[in-house]
């Protein structure tokens, strides 16, 4: 047995997500199981989730096994669970379950890479799948190379045990996801924010959540009023700086290939939309479609108030989306921030933010 020790954080240059994405990679490894406290969407992308990565081309090679617990008592974000429960429901060689805690916080980090030959390799340490645990935070864990298939078997028996614990294993389903978004909400309300409101500062005191994933405040969002344009209402057009700026859309005399989801407030995640981003000649702006925007074909308000569409960054190349509509929640905020917004020539008003900011203006963003 062969042992390294992974000092993210204290040895230059060594993180968790080096670790992960080569056993991934490795072609001799055919089964993958851990037990997993936390996970973020950044953390899932991160080891290649998304198409050609190296969790993708794990899982397709030769039927390879993923099998995965992952708690769901702090957190874990219902997006990373969304995200594997479509990789488990199109994927017969994998299973993704949630464990809801009874009795204290499920607070594991096990990953076990098992090799054809039945010998494998283990690695238990502090690491969550989170973009902290991964790469950024100072995280302490151990890699056990070499194991022999009776040792193979004992890690699998841990697993095994874990997963026999009917009462917590849970299916990853619609209402799940709703539930655990909903009290990621009420976590996030309880958090310390200060906010100036007149001349005096409230302040909400954080007494449950002591660790949150640095990079998701940094994902970007755009919020964007939608114009009305008779038939064409879902083709959406955007100016070049939105362009350049948001969707990366870098050649001007290319088009941009572009995926978007749209995922309204406590529903479930519509199918994936392959779009491309391209250049009007006519205006010099760039339009794309938006499939969920065809519902104002014929439900375009009449009031004056133009819908507004949120677009959330996952990766470079994929957004999901929600529109809301007059009415809905969000709308009233978001609508009254737009309308103090400058705008430049006949341009509809828009705005680039990071959730943080968002959530100091719509408290109820549902992440």
């Amino acid at each position: 047995m062969i042992q390294t020790i992974i000092a993210q954080g204290i040895q230059d240059d060594v993180t968790f997500e080096n670790h992960i994405r080569e056993l991934l990679s490795d072609p001799t490894v055919v089964s993958a199981k851990a037990l997993i406290a936390f996970a973020t969407l950044n953390g899932i992308l991160a080891i290649g989730a998304a198409s050609s990565g190296e969790l993708n081309n794990y899982i397709t090679r030769n039927a390879n096994e993923l099998k995965w617990i992952i708690g769901i008592d702090s957190i874990t974000t219902a997006d990373a669970l969304r995200t594997l429960k479509e990789i488990d429901d199109i994927h017969e060689n994998v299973y993704i379950r949630a464990f809801e805690s009874t009795s204290g916080l499920f607070h594991p980090k096990m990953f076990l890479f098992k090799r054809a030959d039945g010998t494998g390799t283990v690695l238990v340490g502090s690491n969550n799948l989170t973009s902290g645990g991964l790469k950024i935070n100072t995280e302490i864990s151990v890699r056990l190379d070499g194991l022999s298939s009776l040792e193979v078997s004992n890690w699998e028996t841990v697993w095994d045990s874990t997963n026999n614990k009917q009462s917590s294993i849970k299916i990853i389903t619609d209402e799940l996801l709703v539930k655990i978004q909903e009290i990621r909400k009420k976590e996030r309300s309880a958090r310390r924010i200060t906010r100036n409101q007149g001349n005096t500062i409230s302040v909400i005191e954080d007494n449950d959540i002591d660790h949150v994933d640095p990079l998701i405040n940094n994902r970007t969002i755009l919020i964007r009023q939608v114009p009305k344009a008779g038939d064409r209402v879902h083709q959406v057009h955007f100016t070049l700086d939105i362009a350049r700026i948001y969707f990366h859309f870098v050649n001007t005399t290319d088009t941009r290939q572009i995926r978007l989801q749209q995922l309204q407030p406590n529903s479930v995640p519509r199918p994936i939309e392959q779009r491309r981003l391209v250049l009007s000649p006519r205006n010099m702006n760039a339009k794309i479609e938006v499939g969920g925007a065809r519902v104002l074909l014929n439900n375009y308000p009449t009031n004056g108030q133009r819908p507004i569409l949120v677009f959330e960054e996952i990766n470079p190349d994929f957004f999901r989306y929600m529109l809301l509509l007059p009415g809905d929640d969000g709308f009233s905020e978001l609508n009254n921030h737009l309308s103090r917004t400058p705008v430049h020539g006949n341009a509809l008003a828009y705005d680039i933010l990071n959730i943080d900011n968002l959530i100091h203006i719509w408290s109820n963003y549902p992440i």
